[in-house]
């Protein structure tokens, strides 16, 4: 389809086929967490750094417009939610939508994305909302991200190499168009992953950690394997320079720089 694929290239760099994309989607289940609390300033940073797109939930989206158009990012729009962190079902992930696909269209979005929580109890109802909205996204010629995310009791490790194969491979079977998901740690297991699945993978970031070398190394050695890129939210803006975060993490993704180079532009 002609349309998916111009949009396709609003979220990938049609020059390396890779993307970075920075995910500010939290706000809706924690609130205004660091880094959050002022959305202007983080999509600033995130538009200075050369960010491909952004992983945004639709209010934010249209309220900084503006800032998200002139600033050339691709917009993948969170139409999900499993409740906020009060929640006390949050941890049964009892999911539900919250924008439907045919709005995301209406906004002008170039794609959507929701969780796929294998391992949970409520695991059907959410691989059944994964194939719904790949149905509906492909109807409207949106692209899909699928955020395919290991979660006990059933997948008590998440970077399992042999969870996350499973839960890659479903959203291929059902129609994704890539995959978010969580790295597994090393390039020969999470090599495993890319080869058995037939559409693109961008890893996740999790929650914010204390070694930037670690979090560097993790994007070199996914790459390495044959990932396209990172979907990351917390290493980005809670890093005390976001923009220099995602500089770095492009120069990995998208020249091959080395882990040594990159923390050169972190200073």
């Amino acid at each position: 389809m002609i349309g998916k694929k111009i949009r396709w290239y609003h979220i990938v760099n049609k020059s390396t086929d890779k993307t970075v994309i920075v995910a500010i989607d939290h706000g809706i289940f924690a609130g205004p967490m660091k880094g959050l609390e002022k959305p202007e300033r983080t999509l600033e940073e995130i538009v200075e750094g050369g960010a491909d797109a952004i992983l945004v939930t639709p209010g934010i989206y249209q309220k900084y417009i503006d800032i998200i158009a002139q600033g050339g990012l691709g917009v993948i729009l969170r139409i999900d939610e499993s409740g906020t962190i009060y929640n006390p079902s949050r941890a049964e992930r009892e999911q539900y939508i919250t924008c439907s696909v045919s709005h995301a269209v209406k906004l002008g979005a170039d794609g959507v994305v929701v969780m796929g929580f294998i391992g949970s109890r409520n695991e059907p109802r959410s691989l059944s909302i994964v194939s719904k909205v790949a149905e509906e996204a492909r109807e409207y010629g949106l692209v899909f991200l699928a955020e395919m995310y290991p979660i006990e009791p059933g997948a008590t490790n998440p970077h399992d190499p042999n969870v996350v194969k499973v839960a890659t491979r479903f959203a291929a079977e059902v129609g994704a168009d890539f995959i978010k998901t969580f790295y597994t740690g090393d390039p020969q297991s999470f090599r495993e992953v890319v080869e058995s699945t037939p559409i693109p993978i961008v890893i996740l970031g999790g929650p914010k950690r204390e070694s930037v070398e670690a979090v560097l190394r993790d994007v070199e050695g996914a790459i390495e394997a044959g990932a396209i890129g990172v979907a990351f939210g917390r290493n980005i803006w809670q890093y005390k320079q976001p923009a220099k975060m995602v500089k770095a993490l492009a120069k990995i993704v998208h020249e091959g720089v080395s882990v040594e180079e990159a923390l050169k532009i972190l200073g």
